[in-house]
């Protein structure tokens, strides 16, 4: 061995196999959060104790160094960073940026290719605050590396906070200095978490964000330098210690299984009682490595775990993705224990051949010199930019020109966002020379009037012509009528019951088209609506609501709106409508279900959004072509020469 590799096995810290453990129990609390386990509502909690281990252990590394050099290298402390962390994160992006361009479902992720570069640059966590992504939603995803974010808070910690050590002891500041300015920092940052709470910031502001959520690394910080004196703790009796140490960790266990992430009291400063109970557990197997919770946590199974974890935590997420409840077949249990399995694999090939070669291997140096990762980083640089290209949505088609238009059909869509996305060319515009289409549909309102919905387990507040109370008048229908004497269609299309499948909060409780008193009076709003849109002397024609698959919860099941058996009575009751009317219907679910089940292509056009309800840009206009023909069927109406 050189003089400089003992030099880096002198510095180094000594294993502490309980430590693993903690690492364990923390990534799998994650993972099980992450994928939707309803039993570990406070799985993310397995974040904040990485926090406090995070800046326990960096710290004493920085410590250690000064004790035994009397200096931090700051260049070299980075280096190590680089060779420990980039790697596997290197790879996480490519296979990312291959299942978004070939996997996902195009425009899924439309925010990928700047994910990607926040993920290199480690300010995926301000990026999440400044596009106001909400970590606490159910559902589909905003970005497939949302993860990340936390991987950024610690990576600005450490470009950062070893400066300060650095500066400190430059200026003849030992370990009481750095211990109390990791204190002072931790409890700035607390308070200014409350502090914002208090004056209703958003909470995905406060969770996400460094100045917030930096204090667990600070109070690991604080715990390593008061460990670096260890007389200022012989005071603390083993067994007491060992005692507090059972109860945090009890609580941490508890908190795991109990606490939701919108709980008020965690930004209060409920946070920093999570780091404290870590660090009670740290300091506990730091004094009592032979005492039960230290030798419980060094357990073989908890120690492998650990050591793989920063590989199962940047793997689990796209992997989740990857394999869900449609591309599986499975569901629940099984499909939790098949996305463990393939991580856990997956995240074992990463620490074998892949982190651990080019942190430990004879290749290092070579591995580590400056070309060699400019050059890493700008290839995947290119290769995510591109691929994320493949899967974007494409532009929608130019509206058709040089059309001569003589006495044409005028045709008015109205009804809720599924009749707005035949839209994306702007009204008025024609399909074919003999119609011309205008729309009057009201994104997030359908016939049935109501405060909030729920929308993928989440309120979602109805826009304000759905808001009325149901026994007052209904701001869409005026809406319609305004537009009716504006465009005097000779045909009216009803595209709606998006929203009629939702559970709907109405009259001061949930109310859903499971409930017969609902359907009897969503029948009676249909004739309303029906009533208002033949006013102006117009036909009335009613479209079925088409089959959605707007994606599936986090174990793999498919939400309630998109039942078969909801959209069944809605259906059902668009027909019982149209015979008591005497009014023709568009079976759209037919045209678009084939089978009764979901068809995003046909006929190779991508008919359906990404969001598995809407239209696409280039499905609206194959949808508006065999709508025209239908409804120039059935008027008969004929072109004049």
């Amino acid at each position: 061995m050189s003089s400089s590799d003992q030099h880096i096995a002198h510095r180094r810290l000594p294993y502490v196999g309980a430590l693993d453990g903690i690492r364990a129990f923390s990534v799998v609390a994650v993972m099980l959060f992450h994928a939707g386990n309803s039993h570990v509502p406070g799985g993310f909690l397995g974040v904040d104790i990485f926090f406090v281990l995070s800046g326990f252990l960096i710290t004493s590394l920085l410590v250690r160094e000064e004790m035994m050099s009397s200096t931090v290298a700051i260049l070299a402390f980075w280096g190590r960073r680089v060779r420990r962390l980039a790697p596997a994160l290197l790879m996480v992006l490519v296979v990312t940026a291959i299942f978004v361009a070939y996997v996902a479902t195009p425009g899924l992720f439309p925010t990928f290719r700047g994910d990607s570069w926040s993920s290199l640059g480690y300010v995926m966590n301000w990026r999440l605050i400044l596009a106001k992504t909400s970590y606490w939603r159910n559902g589909l995803p905003s970005s497939a590396l949302t993860h990340l974010w936390s991987l950024a808070i610690e990576e600005q910690f450490y470009v950062v906070w070893p400066m300060l050590v650095w500066g400190l002891y430059r200026l003849g500041r030992g370990f009481r200095t750095l211990a109390m300015a990791s204190l002072m920092g931790a409890v700035a940052s607390a308070v200014w978490m409350a502090v914002l709470f208090q004056h209703h910031v958003s909470i995905n502001r406060l969770y996400y964000g460094t100045d917030t959520h930096v204090s667990g690394l600070l109070l690991g910080a604080a715990l390593a330098c008061v460990l670096a004196r260890p007389r200022t703790l012989s005071r603390i009796r083993q067994h007491s210690l060992s005692l507090a140490s059972g109860v945090a960790v009890v609580s941490l266990a508890l908190c795991v299984f109990l606490v939701k992430g919108t709980s008020p009291w965690l930004y209060r400063g409920g946070f920093s009682v999570i780091a404290l109970a870590v660090i009670v557990v740290l300091a506990d197997i730091h004094f009592n490595p032979r005492r039960p919770v230290a030798r419980l946590l060094s357990i073989a199974p908890l120690r492998f775990i650990g050591r793989i974890s920063y590989g199962l935590y940047l793997w689990h997420y796209p992997i989740f993705l990857w394999l869900n409840g449609e591309r599986s077949g499975l569901h629940s249990i099984s499909l939790l224990v098949a996305r463990f399995v393939v991580t856990f694999v997956v995240a074992s090939a990463s620490y074998y051949f892949v982190e651990q070669p080019i942190r430990t291997g004879v290749s290092t140096r070579r591995m580590a010199s400056p070309a060699t990762w400019v050059a890493s980083l700008g290839a995947v640089l290119v290769l995510t930019t591109s691929l994320s290209a493949v899967g974007a949505v494409p532009a929608a088609p130019k509206p058709p020109s040089g059309i001569a238009l003589h006495h044409p059909l005028k045709v008015l869509i109205v009804g809720d966002s599924i009749g707005f996305s035949l839209d994306w060319l702007g009204a008025p515009w024609a399909a074919q020379d003999d119609v011309v289409m205008t729309s009057a549909a009201i994104p997030g309102c359908g016939l049935m009037p109501f405060l909030w919905s729920v929308h993928h387990g989440n309120k979602l507040r109805a826009v304000r012509q759905c808001r009325r109370p149901p026994t007052s008048s209904v701001g869409y229908l005026t809406f319609w009528k305004q537009q009716l004497a504006i465009d005097h269609p000779n045909v009216v299309v009803i595209m709606a019951g998006r929203w009629e499948v939702h559970t709907l909060f109405r009259r001061g409780h949930l109310e859903s088209i499971d409930r017969r008193a609902f359907r009897r009076e969503l029948f009676a709003r249909m004739l309303t609506a029906s009533s208002v849109a033949s006013s102006s002397g117009a036909r009335v024609v009613w479209s079925t609501l088409p089959c959605s698959r707007s994606g599936e919860n986090l174990n793999g099941n498919s939400w309630v709106e998109d039942s078969d058996r909801r959209l069944h009575l809605y259906n059902a009751l668009v027909y019982r409508a149209a015979r008591h009317l005497h009014e023709a219907v568009f079976n759209l679910n037919a045209l678009l279900c084939s089978g009764a089940s979901y068809q995003r292509i046909i006929d190779g056009v991508v008919v359906r959004a990404a969001d598995g309800v809407h239209f696409s840009p280039t499905g609206a206009p194959w949808v508006v072509a065999r709508l025209d023909h239908f409804l120039l069927r059935i008027t008969k109406w004929n072109q004049p020469n």
